[in-house]
């Protein structure tokens, strides 16, 4: 391990830190406004605020999905500026149309491979290049497992020495995340060599997308990783020991007019119950966090329960200290947008279908993407709404960003 590395994983260097970013397609442009505001915000803490970066400030970066791929980015020590650069050149590469999603998937597989090879190169999952701790989730279909990735050399499949299986340091990163964006419908599946060992009968693993394992909000699943000891990394639970920031991309309630869904096709049925579920996942990871904890500003969960504020079930602060963000991609947000007050209501229920669709490159609709994103960090009501100093406590602040 590299010096940052052997930092972060010690748990003697004090609380961790923990950031977790679900799955959503080109919405990652959402993750990334916000991400930008938070970047902004941290750095004011550092010493050195033009050198600075996320992967300096959280410990372990979870992602599933195109969170993987952001994730990943920001654990290599990249800038969300940086990110947001390559996502704006890949994406209308990666989410070209080839079919309806019924016969075949609807986006190729040849430029999402070509593209995430471009950016990641040879790196494998042991790569001194990534300066933090990273988790990638996926679904291994053919076992019906979930897979969630690190590259902490202390997790039970790092390394092995009679060659019975490919051990997970060697697995190439562009491949790692190539498995956690297969979603069903949108993305062929992914086969894996699991074992070319001679010496033992040959293996391949089929992947799928990491919220077929009801994963595509990481942030649970990241908490357990961190404090699990089986998963090698043994952090103290506690809300004065782990800070846990999920980031989503995109939020709404999906609802369908009975004549209408009964109208469509069983395939597009299937599409539409599996995205239903996806966000029930995620709707359930935010509840268990709001149950366990307290965040500063919890998100609305649902009309019976509203917020768990002040309702934890576990004293003496929770079982971790969490927050959540994300955008609501309703009318009164898309409203608050530059030039988007005007729009009369069809046109702004044209916008909203299209900024909640998985795979719209329209540049227009990635800027407003990315503009929601960003909106969210603007501070309307001061300890209700956006992103604030003091939603991140300082006593999770890194050594190198307190004061001397």
């Amino acid at each position: 391990m590299n010096d940052w590395l052997k930092w972060h994983l010690a748990p003697e260097a004090g609380p961790k830190r923990i950031l977790a970013l679900d799955g959503g397609g080109v919405r990652g442009l959402i993750t990334l406004g916000i991400l930008q505001r938070i970047e902004d915000q941290l750095k004011q803490r550092s010493p050195n605020p033009e050198s600075f970066r996320l992967c300096q400030y959280f410990d372990l970066i979870a992602g599933t999905s195109t969170g993987s791929i952001i994730a990943t980015g920001l654990a290599l020590g990249w800038s969300v500026a940086e990110v947001r650069k390559i996502y704006d050149a890949l994406a209308p590469q990666i989410f070209e149309v080839q079919a309806k999603g019924v016969l075949k998937p609807i986006f190729g597989t040849a430029p999402i491979e070509k593209g995430l090879k471009s950016v990641l190169k040879d790196r494998e999952l042991q790569s001194p290049d990534l300066q933090t701790f990273l988790m990638v989730c996926a679904k291994r279909i053919d076992t019906g497992s979930p897979w969630v990735l690190t590259n902490n050399p202390r997790s039970l499949y790092w390394d092995n020495t009679d060659g019975s299986f490919k051990p997970n340091k060697l697995y190439e990163l562009w491949r790692v995340v190539r498995a956690s964006t297969a979603a069903p419908l949108y993305f062929e599946p992914l086969e894996v060599v699991i074992n070319d060992d001679p010496r033992w009968p040959k293996e391949v693993g089929l992947f799928l997308d990491g919220a077929v394992a009801g994963l595509n909000n990481p942030s649970w699943q990241a908490m357990l990783t961190a404090t699990l000891p089986p998963y090698g990394f043994g952090w103290p639970a506690g809300a004065g020991n782990i800070f846990v920031v999920s980031i989503g991309t995109g939020w709404w309630r999906m609802r369908n007019k009975v004549t209408d869904f009964q109208s469509k096709m069983y395939a597009q049925q299937a599409g539409e119950s599996l995205a239903a579920m996806v966000q029930d996942t995620s709707l359930h990871a935010m509840m268990s966090f709001q149950a366990m904890c307290e965040p500063r500003k919890p998100r609305y969960l649902n009309g019976e329960i509203k917020t768990l504020k002040g309702q934890s079930i576990i004293g003496g602060g929770g079982l971790v200290s969490y927050q959540r963000y994300d955008a609501d991609i309703d009318e009164n947000a898309l409203r608050k947008l530059s030039g988007m007050g005007s729009l009369d209501a069809t046109a702004l229920d044209q916008l909203m279908e299209k900024m909640r669709a998985l795979g719209t490159t329209d540049a227009d609709i990635m800027r407003a993407h990315y503009a929601l994103g960003y909106d969210v960090g603007t501070v309307r009501n001061p300890g209700i709404d956006g992103i604030e100093a003091e939603d991140f406590p300082a006593q999770f602040d890194p050594p190198f960003m307190r004061p001397a």
